[in-house]
């Protein structure tokens, strides 16, 4: 019995350590600390790059998509909206090819279903060996017993990682759609908050600029 809670104990440490889907971390706009800003005919932008983690960070390298949180500031005296009377520019004043909030929360999820080829450690087990008597040797001096680990480790790690990859999916699609900024009207004498993505893999200068 001592022998087989051990093999449990080391199965489910095994399934903390290979545990590979990460959680989200929660951009969270309006606590973002801002070091970048930039301003036109009383509106003002601020943004800071670098605000995903983990594998979505990861991820935004290699899709070639850069996401910013975003702090508009419309101290204006009319409304405006988004995309038609406040653009985003580079330092050129040229306008930046924005990548719509679905395509990125498409292209930066996590994959989960490949989680399911730990489902191939399920028929793993490990054989132990207990002596009967450690007075006698022979050849029927020690019996065998197997241990079917897999049972644990093939479902548990790929109901863990499908869960957490789930779970996190979930929370980057909520956020990206909660501070879309798209089309939104930013009403004079306040300030909006959003979430971006810029198609590129460089860190570009961004400007706001007010159609007229």
């Amino acid at each position: 019995m001592k022998k087989i809670f051990k093999y449990l104990l080391l199965s489910i440490t095994t399934l903390s350590i290979t545990s590979c889907a990460s959680g989200y971390k929660s951009i969270e706009p309006k606590t973002v600390y801002y070091n970048s800003t930039a301003t036109d005919k009383d509106v003002i932008v601020a943004y800071e790059y670098n605000v995903l983690s983990k594998k979505y960070y990861r991820k935004e390298n290699r899709k070639d998509i850069r996401v910013a949180s975003l702090k508009i500031t419309n101290n204006s005296d009319k409304d405006l909206v988004f995309g038609k009377d406040l653009i985003l520019v580079n330092r050129d004043q040229k306008e930046l090819d924005l990548v719509a909030n679905t395509l990125v929360y498409e292209q930066l999820k996590q994959p989960f279903l490949i989680y399911i080829l730990y489902l191939l450690a399920t028929p793993l087990k490990i054989t132990t060996y207990d002596s009967v008597d450690d007075d006698f040797v022979s050849d029927e001096s020690t019996e065998d017993s197997n241990i079917p680990i897999g049972l644990i480790l093939g479902p548990g790690i790929t109901g863990i990682n499908m869960v957490k990859a789930g779970t996190a999916n979930n929370r980057f699609k909520k956020e990206l759609n909660h501070y879309n900024l798209t089309g939104k009207t930013i009403k004079k004498g306040t300030t909006a908050y959003g979430i971006i993505g810029i198609k590129g893999n460089s860190f570009q200068a961004l400007a706001i600029k007010v159609v007229e």
